[in-house]
Order: C-alpha cells, then sequence, then structure tokens
C-alpha cells in the first residue's frame, strides 16, 4: 500500500538513510508515475491471480489466531442497532491476498469543523476501481476545535476508513464473506469459560473513565452480567475495534440514545451496502 506521509503510520525514515531523485516539474511526475503503473499493469496480466488461492489465503489468515480474528470487524450500537461490518484489519487482508491491486490514501482537506480523506483502489488486472471519500469531525461535543495533534490522529483515521472501504467497493465482498463469518464465530467462542469472557470485556472498558457496567449493559441491551452471551463479547470486540480505527468515539459509544447524533455513519453508508 503506499500512502501520504504520516498516514497509516508510516514512519519517516532518516534523511541518510535513503538517496532522494529530484524531480524538476510537473510533466516529469506524470511521466514516472505513468510509467510505474504501466509496469504494475502488464505484471498483473503476465500472473494473473487465482480466486481460489485468495479465499483460501484470506481465510487462513483470517482466522490465524485468535487476536487475529478479534481485529477482523467492527461494531457499534445505533439507534437501538447493532451495526457490525469488515474492519480496517481485514480489509488489509483482503487487500494482500487479493493482489494486483493499487492502493492509495490521502488527506485532501482540513477545514475548520472536519477533515476529509480519500482512499483510492485500483484492480491493475480488472481495469477497475473506487475513489472513496470520508469526512471526519474535529470538533468536541461544545464545538471547540480539536488540538494539532487530535487532529492528525483524526485525520489518519479517516484516512484508514477510506482505504477500507474503497477496497471494498472494489473487491467483490462475496468472495470473502466465508472467512468474515469464520472470524466472527471465531470471536464468538474465544475457548474460555463465559464468566472469565464477562469479567474480561466488561472490565475492559469499565476501566475507561466515564464508564461502567451500567453503561456497558444498556449497549449490550442486557440487564446485568449474566446475560451476557458469546455474541455479547463479540459485539464489545467489535466496539474495541471501531472505537481503535476511528469510526466511533468513546464518548458517542456509551452515550444516552436520546443524546446520540449522527457522528458515526450507519453500516450502509460506510460500507455502501447491507452485504459488508
Amino acid at each position: 500500500m503506499t500512502a501520504e506521509k504520516g498516514e497509516l503510520g508510516v514512519l519517516e525514515p532518516d534523511e541518510d538513510s535513503v538517496s532522494v531523485t529530484k524531480v524538476d516539474d510537473v510533466s516529469t511526475l506524470q511521466e514516472l508515475t505513468k510509467a510505474e503503473v504501466d509496469t504494475q499493469v502488464r505484471t498483473a496480466k503476465e500472473f494473473p491471480r487465482s480466486i481460489s488461492k485468495f479465499q483460501d489465503e484470506v481465510f487462513a489468515l483470517a482466522t490465524l489466531d485468535q487476536e487475529t480474528a478479534d481485529s477482523m470487524f467492527y461494531g457499534f450500537s445505533r439507534g437501538g442497532k447493532w451495526i457490525e461490518g469488515p474492519s480496517v484489519r481485514f480489509a488489509e487482508i483482503v487487500a494482500y491476498a487479493w493482489g494486483n491491486l493499487r492502493v492509495e490514501g490521502r488527506v485532501i482537506d482540513v477545514g475548520r469543523k472536519e477533515v476529509t480523506a480519500q482512499g483510492i483502489a485500483w484492480d491493475l488486472e480488472k481495469n477497475i476501481g473506487s475513489r472513496i471519500e470520508v469526512k471526519r469531525s474535529i470538533l468536541t461535543k461544545k464545538g471547540k476545535r480539536y488540538s494539532e495533534d487530535q487532529v492528525t490522529v483524526t485525520a489518519n483515521a479517516a484516512v484508514k476508513i477510506a482505504i477500507r472501504n474503497a477496497i471494498f467497493n472494489t473487491i467483490p465482498a462475496a468472495l470473502a464473506k466465508k472467512a468474515y463469518q469464520a472470524a466472527l464465530d471465531q470471536a464468538s467462542g474465544a475457548g474460555k469459560s463465559m464468566e472469565e469472557l464477562r469479567k474480561e470485556w466488561v472490565g475492559y472498558f469499565t476501566q475507561i473513565d466515564a464508564v461502567d457496567e451500567k453503561d456497558v449493559f444498556r449497549v449490550l441491551g442486557v440487564e446485568g452480567m449474566a446475560d451476557i452471551q458469546p455474541e455479547h463479547i463479540r459485539h464489545l470486540k467489535g466496539l474495541k475495534n471501531a472505537i481503535a480505527e476511528g469510526s466511533i468515539t468513546i464518548e458517542s459509544a456509551f452515550a444516552d440514545p436520546k443524546d446520540q447524533s449522527s457522528g458515526a455513519k450507519d453500516l450502509e453508508e460506510e460500507l455502501g451496502g447491507d452485504d459488508e
């Protein structure tokens, strides 16, 4: 994957560790980019992908171990409905296994109220692709603009989500559906007793400031600890991923339903369909 400086957590190399070729004008840069793409397209045509190999590889990677399976999806409650979908981590696996795919992401605008990121996925073999834009608010509930560090974090998260959406808008979702479902199933049954899982995952969120057990129970739609079932454990894992990748904030995740705003988009809007 390629990315603009600072995006996707790419570290800047030391000046002495790389050689730099200066490009004097835009036309030269365009020629270099065209030559690079032409080479990638020729390579893709020479080495076409195998769909069966892709499916086997995604399945193997998505269910490699418990930690990996737990990171393959995100989830959060919105309007009394649990929204769940494939995560940034799952998109990375799908893109890797698909091959012959050019992926790019960048921040295209940082305004006073929101940042806008763009993700691009181009199937070099099929010559189809998607360009997706994602906007994220950079204002607090009181309307105050985030600090510069918070703006950067939000912008980077928006880039990752835009890339994810572009990938899933380019690669047929049905081809990775089996692997995705297997990861969900594995996440629901983690090899521990329900008592251990309840304490572990409710405890994970109650360690966060301003979140207590009743908030967790309300989000899950249960009365108490004993009502939490395997699917609820999966929901909590998905919620953790959603917060980590920037699909939703902690405050929004545990806000009272009557106070929830449109800060996090529905799954259908995020991924462009009900099947994702």
